[in-house]
């Protein structure tokens, strides 16, 4: 489970650090395809509603006018300065996008997919955690105490295995719980009559353990 919900993190992260570097993209287009300079509100009127207003300016010795749609109150001679796109002047804007969309997306698409990464790490260390304890830990053959049903109207992963083993060396009784489970543990125990289970432990650390539910299942 683990696995999959990292996987559709680092999907979703990539895919917004995709629109954000997209909309980054269209931040230094939009930069670099116009020109600013100071013009003059000749006219001011009202269409539908919306303010329309004319600006007039001077660029490399010929005049352009250009209607802007805005809802800023503007009045006949007033100065601004207004973006003009270089390839036609006559074509202008009062404000070019700003980088913080932009940065804001990028910023959010690197926090999903950085914890995405964090899962996939941690399941792939408990993986190779549980490689190892199969691989060099001691296996013992713990006999099963109960099944425990967790959070049972959750709907998922409801069922843990508590077993227990006398260490012959110092003759104590250590338990041991499985991981959550989503098979019904109870149904196969009873139904195949299942007493022992296979438990790893680490050497070094008994309390380092795994409990291997794929043991039992047949």
């Amino acid at each position: 489970m683990k696995k999959k919900i990292s996987f559709v993190l680092l999907i979703i992260g990539f895919i917004v650090l995709i629109l954000g570097f997209i909309e980054y993209n269209k931040y230094i287009t939009e930069q670099n395809s116009y020109g600013l300079v100071e013009s003059e509100v000749s006219a001011v009127t009202i269409n539908n509603g919306r303010t329309i207003v004319n600006f007039e300016f001077q660029l490399n010795g010929k005049y352009y006018f250009s209607d802007i749609y805005t809802e800023e109150t503007f009045e006949i001679g007033d100065k601004q300065k207004i973006y003009y796109l270089k390839r036609d002047p006559s074509i202008c804007k009062i404000s070019l996008m700003t980088v913080y969309k932009a940065v804001i997306i990028i910023v959010i698409g690197s926090i999903i997919s950085l914890i995405g990464f964090i899962i996939l790490i941690k399941y792939l260390l408990y993986v190779m955690r549980i490689k190892n304890l199969k691989k060099k830990g001691l296996l013992i053959k713990a006999t099963i105490q109960e099944v425990l049903v967790i959070n049972k109207n959750r709907g998922k992963n409801p069922y843990k295995i508590r077993a227990c083993y006398v260490n012959p060396r110092d003759n104590k009784l250590y338990y041991y719980l499985s991981e959550e489970e989503k098979e019904d543990l109870k149904d196969l125990v009873s139904k195949y009559n299942i007493k022992t289970i296979d438990v790893y432990l680490n050497a070094k650390n008994t309390d380092d353990y795994y409990v291997d539910i794929e043991s039992i299942k047949r």
